[in-house]
């Protein structure tokens, strides 16, 4: 196992804390979390804490778009 930080393949840059989906969401952190505890944006639980594919989020922003479900402007820096 490489050390963190130290030639970690694209992939593990590609997850995200709930913070950092709040921020690129621009919502608050409670929502995420209970949008992941109902299904509606997929994460992965490591004991007692939530991680998010980027690219997972991304299709979600996506796909709620094409729906007219989110603003446009959401996950837009």
């Amino acid at each position: 196992m490489e050390p963190r930080g130290g030639g970690m393949s694209a992939e593990l840059h590609d997850v995200m804390t709930a913070a950092q989906v709040a921020d690129f969401l621009q919502i608050p952190v409670r929502s995420v979390h209970e949008y992941a505890a109902r299904g509606e944006l997929p994460s992965v639980r490591i004991g007692r804490h939530r991680r998010f594919s980027r690219a997972a989020v991304e299709a979600v922003v996506d796909l709620s778009r094409r729906l007219g479900v989110v603003p446009k402007d959401v996950g837009q820096p």
